[in-house]
């Protein structure tokens, strides 16, 4: 798989402990790709000999195909409603239909830089987060730090208490 190998090197991974991080963000980043028609089962074929390997665990290689899995879905689902979305210049996705724009994470940060590499990186520990993946540097980090979450997955994870009523 060509395009896997490119983005590796690109990741310029300094061990194989980094290897399932560097995986989740190829299929995050290629998520079209691999969702075409012939793509799953090579990248099936690729993450089981990962597996096999122990270079990555059976977790990751599920999160992955679930993923692809997903967004083939939403492909058919597409296809058989017809053209109702485009891409626009800024990697959102505008809805013909409503007027509205929405993000979509295609490895840009809020600065709207793509980030290409692992370093210098943070990731949202919000799975649904439309960004997912941040410089450090625009975010005011120095390090990684575990569980770390954006501003929006944290202003949306604070709910305000409801008034406790007096009896």
């Amino acid at each position: 798989m060509q395009l896997y190998d490119k983005h590796i090197r690109l990741e310029n991974l300094t061990g194989r402990k980094y290897l399932p991080r560097a995986v989740l963000r190829f299929c995050y980043q290629h998520v079209d790709v691999l969702s075409q028609p012939d793509m799953p089962a090579a990248l099936n074929v690729m993450l089981t000999r990962f597996v096999i390997c122990h270079d990555i665990s059976k977790e990751v290689k599920n999160e992955c195909l679930k993923l692809i899995q997903a967004e083939h879905m939403a492909r058919q689902l597409r296809d058989a409603s017809g053209p109702t979305t485009q891409r626009t210049a800024d990697a959102g996705i505008k809805d013909e239909t409503r007027g509205r724009t929405t993000s979509t994470s295609n490895g840009s940060c809020a600065c709207g830089k793509v980030c290409t590499t692992a370093r210098g990186i943070i990731y949202c520990a919000n799975r649904q987060c439309s960004r997912r993946e941040f410089h450090l540097q625009c975010v005011g980090l120095a390090r990684r730090r575990p569980d770390w979450r954006c501003s929006s997955c944290r202003q949306a994870a604070v709910v305000p208490k409801a008034p406790v009523a007096v009896m």
